[in-house]
């Protein structure tokens, strides 16, 4: 119930939403069981996200969720925002 603050906070709540849609191509991949790609998809839209487009950050966040990787998610979320908070 409490709301985030920030465009971070918001993005890393959007990735945690309780049914997040994936984009159709992060979609396609976990569907076809490529897990290695949709990592490495994961880390790479998670990247993009830090350097201005959070909604990337949201997509990455996401998929892992979708991977069944949910501590791993967890993990990134907490290291951004420690890391967002430092500067």
């Amino acid at each position: 119930g409490i709301a985030a603050t920030g465009e971070l906070g918001r993005a890393v709540a959007a990735g945690f939403a309780p049914s997040p849609s994936l984009p159709p191509d992060l979609q396609a991949m976990v569907d076809s069981g490529a897990v290695g790609m949709s990592v490495l998809a994961a880390i790479s839209r998670i990247q993009t996200g830090v350097l201005g487009e959070m909604r990337a950050v949201s997509e990455g966040l996401a998929l892992l969720r979708a991977l069944g990787l949910e501590g791993i998610a967890r993990r990134t979320a907490l290291e951004l925002m420690i890391l967002e908070r430092r500067g």
